[in-house]
């Protein structure tokens, strides 16, 4: 017999996303056009988003509602935000900037 699939937890989903893109709780709210304790409701699992909202959050953290919502897998993503904007940063650098980049964290790498 198959166990039963495990339970769609919407907050952890939302806490994560909002969490890989960096943003706080604040940020989040205001990007969206509502509170902080509002997105703290949603990522607690004591309310749940309206459809318009849903929609503004999920352009908000770059996936699709069926992702959001768990009935689509996500892609991998990067675990920390901020890092993985910076090198989205390195990416509009000319050729030899973004060379000078990688020699620097190689650099920093190899230090002990």
């Amino acid at each position: 017999m198959k166990s039963p699939p495990p339970k769609f937890q919407f907050g952890k989903q939302l806490r994560e996303l909002r969490r890989r893109q960096g943003l706080t709780q604040k940020e989040l709210g205001d990007l969206v056009g509502v509170s902080l304790r509002v997105i703290f409701y949603y990522e607690n699992e004591t309310e749940y988003p309206p459809s318009h909202i849903l929609e503004g959050l999920s352009k908000t953290l770059k996936v699709s509602t069926d992702g959001l919502l768990g009935i689509k897998k996500l892609p991998e993503l990067p675990k920390n935000g901020r890092v993985w904007r910076k090198f989205k940063m390195v990416e509009t650098m000319l050729p030899r900037k973004q060379r000078q980049v990688f020699d620097f964290i190689r650099l920093v790498k190899n230090q002990k």
